[in-house]
């Protein structure tokens, strides 16, 4: 034989035939416990985003017009089109099917992506968007936001393949993906954006010179822009951006890297907001010493892209969600670093990781419980007990917020009475005796205490509180479901 004792094989050799089964086995494992994760957390009642996306395809006749007449926010068009194609179906788990597969896509991505810089790299990445409650949450809701992560780890892959490869393949795949980036969410610009200094120093670098850069960025860029500029001029300049939260960008910001580590229950949010910026702050260091050019792509999604987008777009309606992106950009680089130290730093580097990890799961954990227990808000079990529960006839229902409650009363009214009419009040419409329920409601990320014990209204009617549904962080609404006192 050529080697007689296994030291003297070459170390390609090694390398390539040290326990790949046992890491392959680790991988498919880590991918399916993340989508049975995914799958569970979508098995409970739609709530107030996605019936609202659901109402809205189902006052148009046309496909076409989820481009040219909705002018809503809240129309994430490629969700849009699969949400007009499922028509209309009830509190239906398959409106999510796309979310699902995009989220459980994504997690793939994650490790094929870092499977590229090495073993480890790849099978923590998984670990790390696999398990995180903020990629699990909007993987499992009929919105535009699974997608959007799905392509923009896509895009990110797809472009590094051409930046090394120079083959046009990838650069139409690029192309294409990125066109799908918009049409899933508006916010996919973050990703674009940055990636284009960063494809540009690349290609300075690579010595294409002035024409070679500027094809080949006009190849990959082209289209996807062309794209942008017609939902401008299709949708965007007439777009209406409805009411939420005004936490200001610098909270917005905060919140959004404390939930990158989960946000774990009882820390504050300055604490979670600090160790994540510490991580991201590692994260580019380490990054700065193998792949430095890739600093302006991640620093440019995380930190400097989505503030500049918030000013430019002038508005102060913000939430986490508008800022997944920066968020799994920073869980991706998280699993980057960790491998980094786990391949580099010996025995002490593997014990840190495990610990961190550790704390990782266990703060992703318990939000993931809380989604499991509350869903988001399980309003359609809320409705299903007023029925059960209702002396009138037909059952009458109020709101304190017409529309965000009356909006799902009806929408489950229509898919969920199973025979027994219910009918939604308006705001000083009610009967003279008063309606026989009244629901209050609070979003997720404000406290689960009833506003208050009992509720009154001019005529003398008296309501107390019989129920109450709250709902995991970050999604649904909470009601409190309050009883007439004299019916």
């Amino acid at each position: 034989m050529l080697f007689d004792r296994r030291d003297e094989l070459p170390s390609a050799y090694m390398v390539a035939t040290k326990n790949p089964p046992v890491s392959l086995a680790c991988a498919i494992g880590v991918l399916v416990v993340a989508a049975a994760i995914r799958i569970r957390a979508a098995q409970n009642s739609l709530w107030l985003d996605e019936i609202w996306s659901i109402d809205l395809v189902g006052r148009i006749s046309s496909p076409f017009e989820i481009f040219l007449r909705i002018h809503s926010d809240s129309n994430h068009y490629l969700n849009s089109l699969w949400l007009y194609w499922a028509g209309a179906r009830g509190d239906w788990p398959g409106y999510r099917i796309p979310s699902l597969a995009a989220g459980i896509g994504t997690v793939g991505l994650a490790g094929l992506i870092g499977r590229g810089r090495s073993r480890a790299s790849g099978l923590i990445a998984l670990l790390v968007t696999g398990f995180s409650y903020v990629l699990i949450l909007y993987a499992s809701e009929a919105r535009g936001y699974a997608t959007l992560v799905f392509f923009s780890f896509l895009c990110f892959y797809l472009l590094d393949r051409y930046l090394k490869t120079q083959h046009w393949v990838c650069a139409l795949l690029f192309s294409v993906c990125a066109s799908l980036g918009f049409i899933s969410h508006l916010t996919f610009a973050i990703f674009f954006a940055a990636s284009l200094p960063w494809a540009a120093l690349r290609l300075i670098r690579a010595r294409r010179g002035f024409r070679g850069v500027a094809v080949s960025l006009a190849f990959c860029y082209v289209l996807p822009a062309a794209v942008m500029t017609a939902l401008y001029v299709a949708d965007l300049r007439f777009l209406v951006v409805n009411g939420g939260a005004t936490p200001g960008l610098a909270r917005c910001a905060m919140e959004s890297f404390a939930w990158t580590l989960g946000r774990p229950p009882g820390l504050p949010v300055a604490a979670s907001c600090a160790a994540a910026a510490a991580c991201f702050v590692v994260g580019l260091w380490m990054l700065a010493r193998t792949e430095p050019d890739a600093i302006l792509l991640f620093a440019g999604t995380v930190a400097v892209v989505p503030p500049l987008l918030v000013i430019v777009s002038h508005s102060d309606v913000l939430y986490v969600r508008y800022f997944i992106v920066p968020i799994a950009f920073v869980q991706l680089l998280l699993g980057f670093s960790l491998a980094s130290i786990w391949e580099r730093w010996g025995t002490a580097g593997r014990g840190a990781c495990c610990l961190f990890l550790a704390g990782y799961l266990i703060a992703n954990g318990l939000q993931v419980s809380a989604l499991f227990k509350w869903g988001r808000g399980n309003n359609a079990v809320a409705i299903r007990l007023i029925q059960r529960e209702a002396r009138s006839d037909p059952v009458t229902v109020g709101g304190t917020q017409d529309f965000r409650i009356g909006t799902v009363v009806d929408y489950f009214a229509r898919t969920e009475a199973h025979g027994r009419p219910l009918r939604y009040f308006a705001w000083g419409r009610w009967p003279e005796g008063g309606v026989e329920w009244l629901i209050s409601e609070k979003d997720s990320y404000e406290d689960s205490a009833p506003p208050a014990p009992a509720f009154g209204d001019s005529a003398g009617n008296r309501y107390e509180l019989f129920a109450q549904f709250p709902t995991a962080p970050l999604s649904g609404l909470q009601w409190f479901v309050y009883r007439h006192r004299g019916m």
